[in-house]
């Protein structure tokens, strides 16, 4: 009977992600179609311009140069995977951003439902589906999509180390800790707190000092994976070991 009733619950979780994935879906997609028409759809300005000039000069230059390191690097590299394998098309990108938008709002009802229940976790999701702000940056060539991926990303990995600090989950905060970092440098006192309470749970917890150490070393060698390339690519263009832009100062 135990069985039965955690089988029904585990197939309405599932149902529910998938329903407010689509209503994300639905939602962005319809934006994109009614904003298609605007003459900055296919022609970005401002912010999203310097993006796109950045990845299409990566793809003609096939280097690095000093502009990359004074906006974080993440989203024109992540533009520049983009346009490589879609022949540089905008339509494109703002189609995974789509997608990624509605993982991102599955991702929110998931850590809803895990902290406070499912009614809340499936409100969360339906809030964040709709909420016109981030609807609308999505659509734009802007890291705000991948920020707020990040940002749930991290607080539901955060989570799972603190329950079970296995190898391959501390690797992977580390990991998905620096790809937040190189997206927005906000996210540096964030992380940085989230260790640093992770670490303190440990020690209240009387985890062994073997595991302990362990988790701390893995969680470093998943954030030096990302940071690493980024720090030398840096020193090798600016002459400075560094994985923030120099914007980063601002931002914070």
């Amino acid at each position: 009977m135990s069985e039965t009733l955690k089988s029904s619950g585990g197939s309405r979780a599932f149902w529910f992600g998938v329903g407010v994935f689509l209503l994300a879906v639905f939602v962005r997609g319809l934006y994109l179609c009614e904003s298609s028409d605007n003459p900055t759809f296919f022609a970005p300005i401002v912010d999203s311009l310097t993006y796109d000039q950045m990845a299409r000069n990566l793809l003609d230059d096939g280097g690095l140069t000093r502009k990359f390191f004074w906006q974080p690097i993440f989203y024109p590299l992540f533009l520049s995977v983009v346009y490589l394998l879609t022949n540089c098309s905008v339509i494109w990108v703002k189609f995974v951003q789509m997608i990624l938008g509605g993982v991102t709002c599955v991702l929110v009802y998931r850590l809803g439902e895990r902290l406070f229940g499912r009614p809340v976790g499936v409100l969360a999701g339906v809030i964040t589906a709709v909420y016109v702000p981030l609807v609308f940056f999505e659509g734009e060539l802007l890291a705000v999509g991948w920020a707020a991926f990040w940002s749930v990303t991290l607080v539901l990995v955060l989570i799972k180390v603190r329950e079970k600090p296995s190898v391959w989950r501390c690797f992977g905060l580390g990991f998905l800790g620096a790809l937040s970092i190189i997206t927005r440098p906000v996210f540096l006192p964030f992380f940085t707190a989230g260790c640093i309470w992770l670490l303190v749970v440990w020690i209240r917890g009387r985890i062994d000092v073997r595991r302990l150490v362990s988790g701390v070393v893995t969680i470093g060698a998943g954030f030096l994976v990302v940071a690493g390339p980024v720090a030398i690519s840096s020193y090798q263009v600016m002459g400075r070991v560094m994985i923030l832009p120099f914007s980063g100062g601002v931002n914070l």
